[in-house]
């Protein structure tokens, strides 16, 4: 199963690297809010902006930012194959293709070829993650102009790999995979990632915060703690090295001007970790398709529960997010193989679910 997720994820990575988007087209308002948009080649991300959201597509690098057109939307998911998105309303309505449930305000380009990963926006402002680039790109969101590039510095022979991005206070936090494409198109990591610091208030590059996990490609922040997250690697062989690990770091503490003080703190390693969610006491992580329940009101994590929403016949399986609802109290997850998102009690009982189009990778709780 992990070998045939490996081919998978590579496939992609080279798709990526094989790319050349055109440039997006010239900014400027949908004045129809009829009209029926398009979205980008290969729509990687979705994040919260005004009363609307951005989406970000990695094969044509372009932003498209949105409003809601419709009160009653609840989420917003997309699809990286169908080039889609799907809604799901506060009552219950699920509908495949819902691109009539908000406006095309505006779209830009982040750059040819870019390939842009994730965002996450600070007032007006995008910040993206370029992934082949080892880039973070700055764009203003109201008139789509860009405002900088900063480079993430390779180490050696390793790109830094930009991935996972979240914001804190004064800083842009940003995880590194650091890898290199041998010649026989194998996938090469570093022994360990890194979390790049940037001071935004100051157009500043603080530089890096060593970590202990191998391929740290995601960044999660939850009262103050910072929650990095490494998938880990395979050997040869395509056996998984056993290396996953979240690691964690007390921002309120924690001198970012300064990275190379930064110390972290193991938590949990050996499982392929993608996505985190921490609920009271409790966290929610992921193995490939399982969703993992762990109790954390000790001084360690200790599993209490699993739930596997990998199809039966899955030759693979991957959860591509997992989000909480306040407003529900229910995790929503997708689940890569079988295109479905699945609605989920804090006690893992799977509640409902929904096909979606091909290839959902990112969902936008709106509340």
């Amino acid at each position: 199963m992990n070998k045939l997720f490996n081919l998978f994820s590579i496939f992609f990575i080279l798709l990526s690297i094989f790319s050349c988007a055109d440039p997006a087209a010239e900014i400027g308002d949908n004045t129809n809010p009829d009209d029926l948009y398009e979205l980008g080649q290969a729509p990687n991300d979705i994040v919260k902006y005004n009363n609307g959201y951005v989406i970000i597509s990695s094969m044509s690098s372009i932003a498209q930012v949105f409003t809601y057109k419709e009160s009653s939307i609840f989420l917003t998911l997309i699809n990286q194959g169908s080039e889609t998105t799907s809604t799901l309303s506060s009552d219950g309505m699920w509908r495949v293709d819902g691109r009539t449930t908000a406006k095309l305000v505006r779209e830009f380009s982040l750059g040819q070829g870019v390939n842009p990963y994730k965002a996450t926006v600070v007032g007006d402002n995008l910040y993206t993650t370029a992934l082949e680039d080892d880039k973070l790109l700055i764009h203003n969101l109201t008139n789509g102009n860009k405002i900088d590039e900063v480079d993430i510095p390779k180490d050696g022979q390793y790109n830094s790999k930009p991935s996972g991005i979240v914001n804190y206070g004064d800083y842009i936090l940003v995880a590194c995979s650091f890898y290199f494409i041998g010649n026989d198109y194998s996938v090469n990591y570093r022994d360990k990632g890194k979390v790049f610091v940037y001071d935004y208030v100051n157009s500043q590059p603080k530089g890096y915060i060593d970590v202990n996990g191998k391929n740290t490609n995601a960044l999660y922040i939850k009262n103050d703690i910072l929650y990095i997250i490494s998938s880990g690697s395979y050997d040869s062989n395509w056996a998984y090295e056993n290396n996953g690990n979240i690691e964690s770091i007390d921002l309120s503490s924690a001198d970012l001007s300064i990275p190379l003080s930064i110390t972290t703190t193991n938590i949990i390693s050996g499982i392929e970790f993608r996505v985190l969610q921490i609920v009271g006491t409790n966290a929610y992580t992921n193995d490939n398709g399982k969703i993992l329940k762990y109790d954390i009101s000790g001084a360690t994590w200790t599993k209490s529960g699993e739930v596997d929403l990998a199809p039966s016949d899955a030759a693979f399986s991957y959860i591509s997010a997992l989000n909480y609802s306040s407003t529900k109290n229910k995790l929503y997850a997708i689940e890569g193989n079988s295109m479905k998102l699945y609605t989920v009690g804090l006690d893992l009982g799977l509640e409902s679910n929904y096909i979606t189009g091909q290839y959902p990778t990112a969902l936008l709780i709106n509340e």
